[in-house]
């Protein structure tokens, strides 16, 4: 993923095609299939909370194990420590659930809409050289 002046550019997160996340330019190891769940949906519902309940059916639509509460605390424990920035980690848990605050530009569907919107406004300008 390029990055573009005046984009965060120390956490980056893509959506875009399979899961990846970079911290710096090193990429992150996401973990198992299920842990990738859990941050793709913290990801797509960006700065809201997510309730276990919705991990839950996340991981599992037909219905989870008896034990699935428990089981999902772990992935959220791992993904805090994976995501945490020099000042801490950003995964936020409380009464509503888990939250992952992610800046303007950290994730490349927020940039390509940014583009695309650009693009847009160049095109109405008449300006195609530069959209």
């Amino acid at each position: 993923m390029d990055r573009d002046p005046g984009w965060r550019t120390d956490r980056r997160f893509g959506l875009l095609g399979p899961l990846a996340a970079w911290q710096g330019d090193r990429p992150l190891a996401l973990g198992s299939p299920q842990q990738q769940a859990v941050l793709a949906l913290l990801l797509v519902r960006r700065g809201e909370s997510v309730s276990t309940d919705s991990l839950v059916d996340a991981l599992w639509p037909a219905g989870g194990p008896a034990n699935a509460v428990q089981t999902v605390r772990p992935y959220v424990s791992r993904l805090r420590k994976l995501v945490a920035d020099g000042d801490g980690s950003p995964l936020e848990s409380g009464p509503a659930g888990y939250r992952l605050p992610v800046e303007a530009g950290e994730t490349d569907v927020e940039r390509f809409e940014a583009l695309a919107k650009a693009a847009r406004a160049a095109l109405s300008e008449g300006s195609a050289a530069e959209a």
